[in-house]
């Protein structure tokens, strides 16, 4: 009798492929993409809406959409920040997050590279502060 194949982690269903661990990523992303587009355009009513209760009305509808986007984020930034403080991402209480995220495969992968990827982590967080720092000086 073979051995069972195993997968990239122990969660992982093995007939998952890294394809479709991309695709969970792919998927994340674009779902992302869609919430922030809708922020931005809410967000630019609320400046340039017809009256205050327009506005306003935009601003809270950007503030909605904005909260699901950074709570759907979170078990990832919670396993991300501990991967960059060196933490055990197995232990609570980190694993409670660790847990959620690796429900995709793409979740999974970032636990099973952690090592890895605390690198890229790091060079994205830095692209992105800088990317914010230039975007204050251009307002």
């Amino acid at each position: 009798m073979e051995k069972d194949n195993r997968g990239m982690g122990d969660n992982i269903q093995y007939n998952k492929t890294l394809l479709e661990s991309l695709s969970d990523g792919v998927h994340l992303l674009a779902k992302i993409i869609t919430k922030t587009n809708t922020v931005a355009d809410a967000l630019t009513k609320s400046l340039h809406g017809k009256n205050v209760i327009e506005r306003a009305d935009a601003l809270r509808h950007a503030t909605k959409i904005n909260q699901l986007v950074v709570n759907e984020v979170a078990p990832f930034k919670k396993v991300m920040d501990a991967i960059l403080e060196g933490n055990d991402v197995h232990r609570a209480p980190i694993k409670t997050y660790k847990l959620d995220i690796v429900q995709t495969n793409f979740g999974q992968f970032i636990v099973d590279q952690e090592s890895k990827q605390k690198t890229n982590i790091e060079e994205a967080t830095q692209t992105a502060n800088k990317e914010l720092e230039d975007a204050d000086e251009i307002i």
